[in-house]
């Protein structure tokens, strides 16, 4: 085999080149992975908050629905488990969410 048959190898640059641009391909790769999993948990946390928020409403017309039914605030609390504190606040939820729809 003679020197012209072989194939020429490439040089360092066009070497270190090609790592650089391998490296900056995997560094974008895992970028857009990250991205992608933080879209992915905020979307998770928001859909949680919005649970929350429904729940909370349907604690407040409950609480709200007892009470007209002539349920006192202590009455309310011993039979949701609730304290005085959270059928109070409940109740107000209640009356703000009331006015904010009238």
């Amino acid at each position: 085999m003679n020197d012209f048959e072989r194939t020429p190898q490439p040089s360092k640059r066009t070497l270190a080149t090609r790592r650089a641009g391998e490296i900056r391909r995997q560094r974008i790769a895992q970028v857009r992975e990250r991205e992608t999993r933080i879209e992915g948990t905020v979307i998770d946390v928001l859909t949680a908050k919005l649970a929350v928020e429904e729940g909370r409403l349907a604690i407040a017309a409950g609480v709200q629905e007892l009470q007209q039914l002539g349920e006192t605030q202590e009455s309310i609390g011993k039979l949701c488990d609730l304290t005085i504190g959270e059928v109070r606040a409940f109740l107000a939820a209640a009356r703000d969410q009331e006015s904010a729809t009238a």
